[in-house]
């Protein structure tokens, strides 16, 4: 004997779409409360945070050529976003790139 699934009244239907609109209404609360309060914290961590730094670091080289990182450097306003990629690049993957990057954030201003 095969049992199907009964139709769902209209009352249950109703009450289904508003269950989905209460919980799509929580997430998006709880997401920005939580947006929020890393934002406030005084901590240098994150996992959101990191989550997102993590997705945006991309490990390929894109820019292999003398000539590409020249016309890069020539025009920086008109390449902001490819400059940002191949410093990112050269951050993950240059050590001494990295140490410099690093004595230059800690000289006191």
């Amino acid at each position: 004997m095969i049992y199907l699934p009964r139709k769902k009244t209209k009352a249950q239907e109703q009450k289904e779409q508003n269950m989905t609109v209460e919980n799509k209404h929580a997430f998006a609360s709880d997401y920005t409360q939580e947006m929020l309060n890393m934002m406030n914290s005084n901590l240098m961590y994150h996992p959101l945070l990191q989550s997102q730094i993590l997705k945006d670091i991309n490990m390929n080289p894109m820019y292999q050529d003398y000539e590409t990182v020249e016309t890069l450097i020539s025009d920086p306003k008109n390449h902001e976003k490819e400059l940002r990629e191949l410093a990112q690049y050269l951050n993950n993957t240059t050590m001494a790139i990295k140490r410099l990057i690093d004595y230059y954030t800690k000289i006191l201003t």
